[in-house]
């Protein structure tokens, strides 16, 4: 069966130019080879976010909140969905490329997905069940796609990086959410901060009074600087009929 996995790796497959994912996703469409029950995964986390990663992929422009990806990465590895979180993980480098000429951390997240990919043995059903299932050769050739097009043309000028931050809302805590944001942070550091050895700061909009201890209570589990960004009385106060 055909496998692009045997031509090289992922980081270099995806900057060849040459559009070996599109043409793999085609492959998988007429093959009679595949399993359509392959790299299922029946937990509700799971088909939440397949629900919603083809609403977006399938949407122009495509594009999955980045959130979602973070968060059903974390699902996904609780409830042992190796399919999902290479899926998750890859959307987290589309949206990465989508928004940025850094290439450091969209890098170290195509090798974790392939690196997740080739847990298991390279089988017709595993491969097919991860396009049929996850669309993860349509995200990889959606991503080589962005790769050609970001591409300068010859002896022009690369704009510098953005200057970038992760934001959080964080307001009123009780003593859950309190111990849940600190299991979030230590996640964030060790998937995220430390291996990249990411810098940008994490801005936290919050209430007056979370904000005079907020530091002190979250530095502990986290690296990078936090800043606290203060929500005004009357916004928190606003009427909200709905979500």
């Amino acid at each position: 069966h055909m496998n692009p996995m045997t031509v090289g790796r992922l980081p270099e497959l995806a900057t060849s130019g040459f559009p070996i994912f599109g043409i793999f996703s085609w492959y998988l469409d007429v093959a009679s080879e595949t399993d359509d029950t392959a790299a299922t995964c029946t937990d509700l986390r799971s088909q939440e976010f397949r629900a919603v990663l083809k609403h977006h992929l399938h949407a122009i422009p495509s594009s999955v909140p980045t959130t979602k990806a973070w968060e059903y990465v974390f699902d996904a590895q609780k409830a042992g969905c190796l399919a999902g979180e290479i899926a998750a993980t890859l959307v987290l480098v589309l949206n990465e490329m989508s928004s940025s000429r850094s290439k450091t951390r969209s890098t170290y997240l195509l090798e974790r997905a392939e690196a997740l990919i080739r847990r298991k043995e390279l089988t017709a059903s595993w491969l097919g069940g991860l396009q049929r299932n996850w669309m993860v050769w349509d995200i990889l050739n959606a991503i080589s796609r962005i790769h050609r097009t970001q591409q300068p043309a010859p002896d022009s000028e690369v704009a510098p990086p953005l200057n970038t931050c992760i934001i959080l809302i964080y307001t009123f805590p009780t003593k859950r959410i309190e111990e849940d944001m600190k299991e979030f942070l230590k996640v964030l550091q060790k998937n995220y901060y430390e291996p990249l050895q990411a810098k940008h700061p994490l801005i936290v909009f919050t209430d007056q009074t979370t904000s005079e201890t907020l530091v002190e209570s979250l530095q502990p589990f986290f690296s990078g600087e936090i800043v606290p960004a203060v929500i005004p009385e009357e916004e928190l106060t606003r009427d909200m009929p709905s979500y």
